[in-house]
């Protein structure tokens, strides 16, 4: 597997909240569409005003499910850490602190999703 840079969205341009990246692999393109495919329900139109609520409550279920696992799935491809909020208040330089602290939660779903396109677009190699 290729060792790559990922700067995450939050941590580009001039509205960045963090500062920092990640070191990940990227997967083998046969693992890649292994995720794409059990993963595609995430890509999923939203729902229309003909479903119920019920119905609505069960896709948004079931979509946080899928995200959940594929985010668990990206963690063995995440290989070093170091994120940091810009005005310092929070810290990650280990996976364990990226996954435990809230602030990041929206860059665990970013290197999820990337992780299920090989990365390609948002990194680079070291």
């Amino acid at each position: 597997m290729i060792e790559l840079s990922f700067v995450p969205t939050a941590c580009k341009g001039e509205t960045a909240t963090m500062k920092g990246e990640l070191k990940v692999l990227a997967p083998p393109y046969p693992k890649r569409l292994q995720y794409q495919a059990k993963f595609a329900g995430l890509a999923q139109k939203e729902s229309d005003a003909t479903e119920s609520d019920e119905l609505k409550a069960k896709r948004r279920q079931e979509q946080m499910l899928m995200i959940s696992e594929l985010v668990s799935e990206s963690q063995q491809y995440i290989k070093s850490v170091d994120l940091e909020m810009i005005d310092g208040s929070v810290k990650a330089k280990t996976v364990d602190e990226l996954f435990c602290i809230s602030e990041f939660e929206g860059v665990l779903i970013e290197v999820a999703m990337a992780m299920v396109q090989g990365f390609s677009g948002n990194s680079q190699r070291p």
